[in-house]
């Protein structure tokens, strides 16, 4: 229990925290300010502009919707000949033009936050602080002195990955909660709807935010399971970096197949609560080849939690019998 009181005491002196906090509070602040310019309204001219196109292109829909309905579903069926789910919404909700200008909803910001962009960024800052965490142990040797104090390896071993974890936390909430509120008043400048579903805050906000900071303290543990493999920061980021290039930026975009397995799609899928990506289904022709079509594939939120979990284990496992039997002087 000593151990862990200790490391609570060094976490919020640690530089590295004080760093990427303000880091994210900046890029936070930045999200909100470009909210507020993205959404803001037009000019009154060009605003009467775009209503009066819009009020043409309304009028048009209504007189000849059928038309444009029947060409939907003709391309539509020429559209499944390659990806049988594709779905061209021929409905007339679906095709109904919609306005130049509109704006901003509060709720549909917040929703887009909490699923995307809040859980990136800090998990993200959060890598880069379990990787300084530890490999600041290592480089300075406090990691030696905390064994001369503390015997027992698996304690201390617990103690780092719980402190990667919680600095992690409160970045994330620090980051959250400045761009809920720039996203806030964002929407109050450019005269938007505040309104927000009774039970939004219990059934949607609140869920939302614990997944995002479960996920955001996984990005912790690993980056400090890693470290404690390879012991040095720029080694860990060389990994992490490496598996992005090659595997989500490179292999995803040449072989659609794998795609429902990235780490990227699986935190999205895990933090927005399903994800659509386009796949490769494949079936086996003849004897030696393959024919593959595109398709759409759902990313199932339970399956992406397991995959994470498991890829979590394996590296907190990995990292464990790496420190428990090397010198952490050598």
């Amino acid at each position: 229990m000593r151990a862990f009181a200790a490391e609570w005491r060094r976490l919020f002196h640690r530089r590295a925290l004080g760093w990427l906090t303000m880091a994210m509070i900046v890029i936070s602040a930045l999200v909100a300010v470009s909210l507020w310019y993205a959404y803001r309204p037009p000019p009154p001219a060009e605003l009467a502009q775009l209503n009066a196109d819009y009020q043409a292109a309304l009028t048009d829909f209504n007189q000849h919707k059928q038309r444009y309905i029947d060409q939907c579903l003709v391309a539509q069926t020429i559209s499944r000949q390659t990806d049988p789910s594709f779905d061209g919404n021929c409905t007339e909700a679906g095709l109904r033009p919609v306005k130049g200008w509109t704006s901003p909803d509060l709720q549909t910001l917040w929703d887009d936050i909490l699923g995307s962009i809040g859980p990136t960024l800090a998990g993200f800052l959060t890598l880069i602080l379990g990787a300084t965490l530890i490999a600041a142990e290592y480089s300075s040797g406090n990691l030696a002195t905390w064994l001369t104090v503390e015997g027992r390896r698996g304690r201390v071993y617990l103690t780092k990955l719980i402190a990667a974890a919680v600095g992690g936390v409160f970045i994330s909430l620090i980051g959250l909660a400045v761009m809920l509120a720039g996203a806030w008043g964002a929407v109050r400048l450019d005269h938007g709807t505040h309104r927000l579903a009774s039970d939004y805050w219990l059934t949607v906000l609140a869920p939302r935010v614990t997944w995002d900071v479960g996920l955001v303290a996984g990005a912790g543990v690993l980056a400090a399971g890693l470290t404690f493999l390879v012991r040095r920061f720029w080694a860990t980021l060389a990994l992490l970096a490496g598996y992005f290039v090659v595997v989500e930026v490179v292999l995803a975009r040449f072989l659609p197949l794998i795609r429902p397995y990235t780490l990227g799609n699986a935190v999205l899928a895990l933090a927005g609560g399903s994800r659509q990506v386009a796949a490769a289904h494949c079936t086996l022709v003849g004897t030696i080849r393959f024919q593959c079509q595109v398709a759409t594939a759902a990313i199932s939120p339970l399956w992406a939690g397991v995959g994470l979990s498991g890829l979590l284990l394996l590296v907190v496992l990995l990292g464990w019998l790496v420190f428990r039997r090397r010198d952490v002087a050598s």
